[in-house]
């Protein structure tokens, strides 16, 4: 219980961000060195993406150049 006229303490100070995925796509961890990330971080910046978007597009340049095909749903 707490005292009145007092803040809740600092576990609420900074609410946790609950995000769910965009439907059809899957979440993961990735785990990065603050120096990869901060490149990251810098390129979405340039071309105003988020950095998910950012390592979506990496990762699907880097797949076109080893001749990977996606096999994408047709509409």
């Amino acid at each position: 219980m707490r005292r009145p006229g007092t803040d809740a303490g600092r576990e609420h100070r900074n609410p946790l961000r609950l995000t769910v995925p965009s439907p059809g796509k899957r979440a993961f961890l990735a785990r990065l060195s603050p120096e990869v990330l901060a490149a990251v971080e810098r390129l979405a910046a340039g071309e105003l993406r988020s950095v998910n978007a950012q390592i979506e597009v990496l990762l699907l340049e880097a797949m076109k150049r080893r001749g990977f095909k996606l096999d994408r749903p047709k509409d």
